[in-house]
């Protein structure tokens, strides 16, 4: 496998209203025996998040990768804000001017714009990456000759906009209903943890710990472990988090330092702030705020009272998984000087308007969505919702989707050729799905 780095200035705004540029970092990747092809076609990687960059390949002998190399030029792009695309941290952030000049840096970092960085480029687009082939699809399909989604089949209604006539807060009563279903599938095959989980939570709420890199953990940023339960091998990865020895001690000062280092490591939220700050701003579109709305449904659901269940000998607590909550802004060290823009998101009104529903119905590109019908991240339900919508109209090219439960969310690295191996078969008729 050959790989080549590329490196573009582009315009902060596409409108170019107020000047400025960012730099967008590609890695090119081809085999070696097809690296002198011109007619070679070109697959854009679109990486979930919001607020990461795009995997660091290591070999090209597996996964989705594997059976793209075999028929593609890939670009793995790092989405402006990313990795090495003029990245978005805590530093570069507390270096503007106020919160007003951050909430508007930030704003800028969406899919709208993530689109107009890689127009006219194939792709292929994975969770929050789905979104964006979405607002590709709806803002420059001519740009495109097919599209590919994994798992992020969004909610194409502005969502948080009263205009749309749509509750704004689907998503997440959604998303609560379903970590609540992974949390009790957790416990029934793991059901000695149910004593672990109330063991940590009432020593945390007593005594919160301080973490190894600065900041705290709480009973509560302890339940956001559950982010990894809508994994495939999300269950055994918590087991083995919970296995920790010092989690047999009573004594909160005899160790756990391992314990805690390993908690902390789980979460991305520092290293990647966009993922906290940017995160319900993807179902902004046009006019309405987002105003915590995962934090507004936590406190409409007594089921995830974890105060509450403490008070009940059997009861289940049950974690918490990709909801963003103002108290993240305290919990966490390198978050605490980003809680001012975080706000000021929270209740922005006006935002650029994300998908077009008349060039969705109208779609041309043809496109295949895989579904993953338990998916705890991107509610199945909504997805549906939306694959109606797309090449609708009479003439028009409907979107082709996989449902199946045969997978979780992360399906593309759990089985990524065949999961990629099925949708281009989708895309040219060798794949009757649906049949």
């Amino acid at each position: 496998m050959i790989t080549k780095e590329h490196f573009f200035l582009l315009p902060l705004r596409h409108d170019h209203s107020n000047g400025g540029q960012l730099e967008v970092f590609v890695r090119e990747l081809v085999l070696s025996k097809n690296k002198d092809r011109a007619d070679l076609p070109s697959l854009v990687f679109l990486q979930g998040g919001p607020g990461f960059q795009a995997g660091r390949p290591v070999t090209a002998e597996s996964g989705w990768m594997k059976r793209a190399l075999e028929e593609y030029r890939v670009f793995l792009l790092d989405q402006r804000g990313t990795g090495r695309s003029s990245p978005i941290t805590h530093e570069t952030l507390t270096m503007m001017k106020d919160p007003g000049e951050q909430a508007e840096y930030v704003s800028l970092m969406r899919a709208d714009n993530i689109v107009k960085d890689c127009e006219e480029i194939r792709k292929l687009g994975q969770s929050f990456g789905g979104f964006c082939v979405l607002s590709y699809l709806s803002l420059a399909p001519q740009g495109l000759k097919e599209a590919i989604i994994t798992g992020g089949l969004a909610p194409a209604d502005p969502i948080f906009s009263p205009a749309a006539g749509r509750d704004g807060l689907a998503v997440y009563r959604a998303t609560y209903d379903r970590v609540a279903a992974r949390s009790e599938k957790f416990y029934l095959k793991y059901p000695q943890h149910v004593a672990t989980v109330r063991q940590i939570v009432e020593l945390l709420d007593k005594e919160p710990q301080r973490l190894p890199g600065g900041g705290v953990l709480t009973a509560r940023r302890f339940l956001q472990l559950g982010l990894c339960l809508g994994s495939g091998s999300g269950f055994e990865h918590m087991h083995y988090l919970l296995e920790d020895p010092w989690l047999r001690s009573s004594d909160p000062s005899a160790g756990g330092k391992s314990f805690l280092k390993a908690v902390e490591d789980e979460m991305s939220y520092e290293t990647n702030p966009l993922y906290a700050i940017a995160h319900e701003t993807i179902y902004c579109s046009g006019v309405g705020a987002s105003k915590w709305s995962a934090q507004r449904i936590m406190q409409e659901r007594k089921d995830f009272d974890y105060k509450e269940k403490l008070r009940d000998p059997k009861g289940k607590i049950y974690f918490t998984a990709e909801h963003i909550f103002d108290w993240m802004y305290d919990d966490y060290l390198h978050l605490q000087g980003l809680k001012p823009v975080a706000a000021l998101l929270a209740s922005k009104q006006h935002w650029t308007k994300l998908y077009d529903k008349e060039r969705l119905n109208a779609c041309q590109v043809p496109t295949a969505a895989a579904v993953y019908y338990d998916d705890m991240y991107v509610e199945r339900r909504l997805s549906e919702q939306t694959a109606q919508e797309i090449g609708c109209l009479p003439g028009a090219v409907p979107i082709k989707t996989w449902i199946t439960n045969e997978y979780q969310h992360s399906a593309i690295r759990d089985d990524g050729y065949r999961v990629l191996d099925v949708l281009l078969g989708m895309l040219r008729g060798s794949k009757q799905i649906p049949s």
